[in-house]
């Protein structure tokens, strides 16, 4: 995705949106059109304090491009065709999908965050939603079709 593609979504609606329409493959930082599956492409709202972000982040860009500081890849001409997530400080370098995944595993180990706690956060998430919304212990699930310590078999 490029800063072009965070856009308002009309004048009637203005709120902020990323336009969804291409997508990389794992191994390559190379942008096709669609996506992974045919029904890929969406509009998704951004909040405010991302867009704020990006636009700021895109402005750094355009300055660094008009004081001569930063070279536009062929075929683009201003910030808006950069990359949203950059390889490194190659502000023109969109990274891959594995530079990303790499990035996001680094940023967990930093935090000591373990393989363990991200696969069991759903699960508490989850009771965590039970038990607030039942204002009492969450229950267990012990099979597919036991709830609540009541058999429910089909």
């Amino acid at each position: 995705m490029n800063f072009g593609d965070v856009r308002i979504l009309s004048s009637q609606n203005p709120f902020p949106c990323l336009y969804v329409t291409k997508t990389t493959s794992l191994t390559s930082n190379k942008l096709k059109a669609g996506g992974k599956t045919r029904n890929a492409a969406r509009i998704l709202p951004v909040f405010g304090f991302l867009h704020e972000f990006l636009r700021k982040r895109q402005c750094h860009i355009q300055k660094f491009i008009s004081d001569g500081l930063q070279l536009c890849p062929k075929g683009v001409d201003s910030a808006d065709g950069f990359p949203i997530a950059c390889k490194g400080c190659q502000l023109a370098e969109r990274a891959s999908a594995a530079d990303l995944t790499q990035k996001g595993k680094d940023l967990f180990e930093e935090m000591k965050i373990t393989d363990n706690m991200r696969s069991s956060a759903p699960r508490k998430a989850f009771r965590q939603s039970v038990q607030d919304k039942h204002h009492h212990k969450p229950f267990r699930v012990e099979s597919r079709w036991q709830w609540q310590g009541a058999d429910r078999r089909r």
